[in-house]
């Protein structure tokens, strides 16, 4: 399912009854979403990089960040504009690439 993704978009989603989860796709900003469970939204960019398919988390909706300020759609899309422009520039921003170059 792709949309517009923003916080009345986001209010209006249902999770069908016979799924656990549903991704939702922002029609803007390609590899940026949120998978909606029973229970919680979490926000996600999914990108390729070194030829790996990759989905990172970036934070559930309403959570606290670490500055104290809860995770919206608009903090939630900057932060995936930075995932996804290191990717552009050739970077793996995976922790776990982090990982193995150590």
């Amino acid at each position: 399912m792709k949309i517009k993704l923003t916080e009345k978009s986001l209010d209006r989603v249902a999770l069908p009854a016979s799924k656990a989860q549903l991704i939702v796709w922002d029609e803007e900003l390609p590899g940026f979403g949120v998978v909606i469970g029973r229970l919680t939204s979490t926000f996600i960019a999914n990108y390729w990089a070194n030829g790996t398919k990759r989905r990172q988390v970036i934070g559930r909706r309403g959570v606290n960040r670490d500055d104290g300020h809860p995770w919206t759609v608009t903090l939630a899309r900057q932060r995936a504009r930075e995932i996804l422009g290191k990717v552009a520039a050739g970077a793996d921003p995976s922790p776990r690439s982090e990982e193995r170059r150590v």
